[in-house]
């Protein structure tokens, strides 16, 4: 029916985004204002909205990585 064919149009496939962010000391240098790290922080929180019905993943390293917020 076509109210069935609307509603499959309608549907989004969601995707699974990891954000991999340095925490290392570099990352508190001062070349990108106010920090590396702020700004990357920055980013993550300006996007992580705009990906709703996703699933997110952050893996945090500082010379060697695990996984802070697992799928």
């Amino acid at each position: 029916t076509k109210a069935n064919q609307v509603e499959s149009n309608q549907r989004k496939e969601s995707v699974d985004i990891l954000f991999l962010v340095d925490v290392s000391l570099s990352m508190e240098a001062l070349d990108v204002p106010p920090s590396r790290l702020s700004r990357a922080k920055d980013i993550l929180l300006s996007t992580a909205p705009d990906l709703i019905g996703n699933r997110l993943g952050i893996i945090a390293f500082a010379g060697s990585s695990f996984s802070f917020c697992p799928m």
